[in-house]
């Protein structure tokens, strides 16, 4: 008997360990950086999900950027002491090396102004279907060919140049990294510009894979995620190449995913899967100072340190977080504690009365 209630209270023991330590695996200083993919909701919902507010959540995204543009923003000692106090950092960059050269180019190509809204070109396109053949086939002369082989190689550079500086700053931090997806995948009409698109994004995609497979960080996987479901994934229907509220859930779940082991409960994402109004105006606000900064990291070799810098955003007072923790940490070991001092407590009883027959 007492061996059995032995091997009772070591497997007691471990299982309490295992959800000790899961709990560790949650951030406590989360840290989102990259271009405007990273100002949308996925970073709000991970920072509830886990339980994070005020301070412990910084989302210093930059809409706009390219990985140039980072590679000047870590040199910020704000940027910096954001990144050397976080314990998990979600990055986005890249995007803007490649789309946003696509989009000038075919604007370029159908005689349309740089400044023209994506509703112009969208209805610029609609109304003149030659307009994608006359497109593509700009995009396909060896000149523009030539312009994205040199932004993929400046990329790659850039690119390594900002993960090394983000480990040398912090070479514990838990990095995870959003590899890009293309938004014309599944996007009727659009096929010739997805067929474009995708080997560009491919071989952005490749360079940080191999980053990923050297055991620099976790990459998620958006590329798979959102492939042949553009049109549900992003608004790319208005020509718009972000994500829309699916396609920032599925980043969420990806991130959240990794750093768990397991999805978020489907039946609770409904509760974050967008930031509250004063996140979004928090977010509409930095995007004002975001552009300003742009304009100064190409402007510049160095990014002054005296002008404005993007403020965290305030989270409201999570709870679906708070729960998970407490079930996982708490009740959970409690009740197994419970229901095995009731089965230990069966089998002495059952051994006595067997002794007294």
């Amino acid at each position: 008997m007492k061996k059995r209630v032995t091997v009772f209270v070591i497997v007691l023991s471990l299982l309490f360990a295992i959800n000790i330590q899961a709990a560790e695996q949650t951030p406590q200083q989360l840290l989102i950086l990259g271009d405007s993919i990273s100002t949308g909701e996925y970073g709000p919902m991970l920072a509830h999900a886990f339980g994070l507010s005020g301070s412990n959540y910084q989302n210093l995204a930059v809409g706009g950027t390219r990985s140039q543009d980072w590679v000047n923003f870590l040199t910020q000692q704000t940027i910096i002491s954001s990144v050397q106090s976080a314990d998990m950092i979600v990055l986005s960059v890249g995007g803007n090396d490649i789309l946003l050269p696509l989009f000038e180019n075919i604007k370029s190509a159908i005689g349309m102004p740089q400044d023209a809204s994506s509703e112009q070109l969208k209805e610029a396109l609609r109304t003149d279907p030659s307009s994608f053949q006359k497109a593509v086939g700009v995009l396909n002369s060896s000149n523009i060919r030539n312009q994205f082989e040199t932004a993929i190689t400046e990329y790659g550079v850039n690119f390594s140049s900002v993960i090394s500086e983000i480990k040398r700053l912090n070479p514990s931090v838990k990095l995870y990294v959003v590899n890009l997806y293309n938004p014309f995948s599944g996007f009727t009409g659009y096929e010739l510009l997805s067929n474009f698109a995708d080997p560009l994004i491919g071989k952005l995609n490749q360079v940080m894979s191999a980053h990923a497979q050297a055991g620099e960080y976790t990459l998620l996987d958006s590329y798979n995620a959102f492939r042949g479901k553009g049109p549900l994934m992003t608004n790319i229907e208005q020509l718009d190449i972000h994500p829309s509220k699916t396609g920032h859930t599925a980043i969420f779940q990806l991130a959240y995913t990794a750093v768990t082991g397991v999805p978020y409960d489907a039946s609770a994402t409904a509760a974050v899967d967008s930031p509250s109004q004063s996140q979004s105006t928090a977010l509409a606000n930095d995007g004002a100072t975001a552009q300003q900064d742009v304009t100064a990291a190409k402007a510049t070799t160095a990014v002054s340190e005296s002008r404005p810098q993007k403020k965290p955003i305030k989270q409201e007072s999570p709870k679906a977080g708070d729960e998970k923790m407490v079930w996982l940490v708490l009740f959970v070991p409690v009740g197994i504690v419970f229901f095995g001092g009731f089965f230990v407590g069966f089998l002495i009883r059952r051994r006595k009365s067997r002794k007294n027959q």
